[in-house]
């Protein structure tokens, strides 16, 4: 979890699609950076410790080291939350939210930003199975 290149990166996207989508385009770092909030959630709940500071460094030093801790899970890069945002695109299109609607998909823009460059980390680092792809698959891969 290196959060400067994701702030850079989705900072420059929000720039690049500000003239398609106007001030809207700010949702690009919820999904973009934001997203990145459950590697804190996980850290609270796994070490019942709240501290920003010690959550990013446990992640920033766990992440670079052999042997990487395998299927954590990190809710907001799993597969129902992009379909939860995808729907919430969808619905909000089909009512004409139209905020909702620019909520939901320039923020599902960011999220697919953001794995995308998450992936290409993970594919240069050999290291594919740190993180659970989907909820489900977590749920039924752990212990009982």
């Amino acid at each position: 979890m290196n959060l400067l290149p994701h702030f850079i990166a989705s900072a420059i996207m929000t720039g690049l699609l500000h003239p398609l989508f106007g001030w809207h385009s700010l949702w690009i770092m919820l999904g973009g950076f934001f997203i990145d909030t459950d590697h804190f959630l996980f850290y609270g709940f796994k070490f019942k410790e709240w501290s920003l500071k010690k959550a990013y460094y446990f992640h920033k030093v766990k992440q670079s080291r052999p042997g990487y801790e395998k299927d954590n899970l990190h809710v907001f890069h799993t597969i129902e939350c992009w379909i939860l945002v995808a729907l919430g695109s969808i619905i909000s299109l089909v009512f004409q939210w139209e905020f909702l609607f620019y909520m939901t998909t320039v923020t599902l823009i960011g999220m697919l930003f953001h794995l995308l460059l998450d992936w290409m980390n993970m594919t240069f680092r050999n290291v594919w199975t740190a993180r659970a792809l989907s909820i489900s698959g977590w749920v039924k891969r752990s212990p009982k």
